[in-house]
């Protein structure tokens, strides 16, 4: 009975956390890409082309309420409208529930995008830099 209870311990502690994506097209999809997507935070600078190809969001739950997990799902979505970047991404992290969202483009195309519109304000995640955006390590072109 012992191990019983052990084994289904050890089950539920290993599988208490979800991440769930979502995304939006506003432009015509490109086809799907498996390269890395840049993850610009709000108030990071922009690319200084891109065009805007939607809107994707990813959730996450228990142990999956991290930047890490938000940020593999916010690439999962981009790459599936073809995008190589997400800019303006807002996140928001609690104790067991995690939220980001942001716009996914293709750079180096389309009308030159506008000036980063607010500098990065206190509170902002570490890693976040003024000058570009974030690649997250597992992302990484």
């Amino acid at each position: 009975m012992k191990t019983w209870s052990l084994l289904a311990l050890s089950v539920a502690l290993l599988g208490c956390g979800a991440t769930q994506g979502w995304r939006v097209p506003t432009n015509t999809p490109r086809p799907a890409r498996s390269g890395g997507v840049v993850i610009y935070r709000m108030g990071d600078a922009l690319p200084a082309r891109f065009t805007e190809l939607g809107l994707v969001q990813a959730q996450g739950v228990g142990t999956h309420a991290d930047l890490e997990h938000l940020y593999e799902g916010l690439t999962e979505e981009a790459q599936a409208l073809g995008a190589d970047a997400v800019v303006r991404v807002e996140v928001n992290v609690g104790a067991t529930q995690a939220w980001a969202a942001g716009v996914a483009v293709r750079t180096g195309e389309g009308p030159p995008g506008p000036a980063a519109s607010t500098p990065q304000g206190e509170g902002e995640e570490p890693g976040a830099s003024a000058g570009g955006g974030v690649a997250p390590p597992w992302g990484r072109r």
